[in-house]
């Protein structure tokens, strides 16, 4: 696609030319540089946990490979898990060809690594092991990096991760500065702190970087932001604009939904922190409640939403929940960054960006604003609006889930093709 191709986004603004009244590109064109993808079966609702916690997660543990990156901060240690193992930037890499392997013992019924007595026919795989094989060993489709969304860990991935894993792809999931395993700016397990916005795109670099030194990851380079992770994804196409073959920005929090406008509260963040409350949980925000799945307004999978939780209550690493008044001055200052026209202008990475319909949590308006200037600019940019998705539209029930996981799929595989 020429960086002059025209996008299919239909502007909010543009008279007598609503969004897509279902899951469709601008007004229902096709989306194009996308390859087909066969029907996908997502995992069920009903028995999701026990596929989940049976299967797949020991099949993945099997090609994970953990990392831990060396970034300069002033970090502390988390209240609750003891004195600090590892410090840095912590990121999970998941094998494609470890994966495979892990197959192929399943496949010969081999007793081995935990696996044992399981068959191909017990794994919930949504594609025929041939075809899996053949995705893998003709030539690897590339490997996905993942950038996560605000209080979020490498857990919430894994299902994901899952689909990835079967049509070629590698999988990098990097925990972004004080989230998940990453080191800390405060002690508090609920907190999110954020200094500067800008260590949230250099960590990430930074990790991509010693993961391709380490493990060299089949190439194309593919970017997958989720909400704030997929704000940091746009700071990172901007500034490093040849680094990614493609990007998917799913429900990026260009600025979050806010009881008042950014302008009003920008000047309020900012004097909290001169004051020195910046390490300080913004006050409308309460502890992680290990029974909040049914009260999460993020997805519509109670059963996704309930999983997840349940790992979460176990481990101190995931108890996140509220932003602290430094990490909202800093959301503010990065959003400014991302929506600048001079910066948008820079991309020109062939980018993907879902619209969850019924958002709670970032505002439409700005991904609007967002794709308007990248359209004006010439950014090869395509837009998707899902007028029944919430914000997590990777935890939604199918067969929207399936919808979405399909087309970011045949949006990436093309970039190997």
């Amino acid at each position: 696609m020429s960086k002059r191709t025209r996008s299919n986004y239909v502007p909010g603004n543009a008279p007598g030319v609503p969004y897509a009244s279902n899951f469709s590109a601008g007004a229902g064109a096709a989306l194009v540089d996308s390859v087909p993808v066969e029907r996908i079966k997502t995992l069920p609702e009903e028995g999701y946990a026990d596929l989940m916690d049976r299967f797949v997660l020991p099949v993945l543990a099997r090609c994970r490979h953990d990392l831990w990156t060396h970034v300069e901060g002033d970090f502390v240690p988390i209240e609750g898990v003891g004195p600090e193992t590892r410090s840095g930037i912590h990121s999970v890499l998941y094998s494609g060809a470890d994966f495979l392997r892990c197959l192929s013992l399943v496949a010969r019924c081999r007793h081995d690594g935990g696996l044992g007595g399981l068959t191909l026919d017990d794994l919930p795989l949504q594609r025929e092991y041939p075809n899996i094989v053949h995705s893998r060993e003709s030539a690897p489709a590339g490997t996905v990096v993942v950038s996560m969304g605000f209080i979020e860990s490498e857990i919430k991935f894994r299902e994901l991760t899952w689909y990835f894993l079967q049509f070629g792809f590698d999988v990098l999931v990097i925990e972004h500065r004080g989230q998940g395993y990453s080191s800390r700016e405060t002690s508090d397990p609920n907190v999110q702190s954020m200094t500067d916005w800008r260590n949230y795109e250099t960590d990430f670099v930074a990790a991509l970087c010693q993961t391709r030194k380490a493990f060299n990851p089949p190439a194309p380079l593919l970017l997958y932001g989720h909400s704030m992770g997929g704000a940091i994804a746009a700071a990172i196409e901007e500034d490093y604009p040849s680094l990614f073959a493609r990007a998917v920005l799913s429900a990026p929090m260009m600025t979050p939904q806010l009881k008042a406008p950014a302008m009003a509260l920008y000047p309020v963040a900012a004097a909290l922190v001169a004051a020195g409350k910046g390490k300080e949980r913004v006050l409308s925000f309460p502890d992680f409640d290990p029974n909040g799945a049914a009260e999460d307004k993020g997805a519509s999978s109670l059963a996704r939403l309930s999983w997840y939780y349940a790992h979460r209550a176990g481990d101190p690493h995931w108890h996140l929940s509220s932003p602290s008044y430094d990490w909202g001055l800093a959301a503010l200052r990065m959003d400014r960054y991302v929506l600048s026209p001079r910066n948008v202008r820079r991309i020109d990475t062939p980018t993907l960006l879902f619209q969850a319909g019924l958002d709670s949590w970032v505002r439409p308006s700005a991904e609007n604003f967002f794709v308007d200037e990248a359209r004006r600019a010439g950014v090869p940019i395509h837009f998707y609006n899902v007028p029944q998705g919430r914000h997590e539209l990777f935890f939604e029930k199918p067969p929207m889930l399936a919808k979405y996981i399909g087309t970011l799929l045949g949006f990436f595989l093309a970039a190997s093709r």
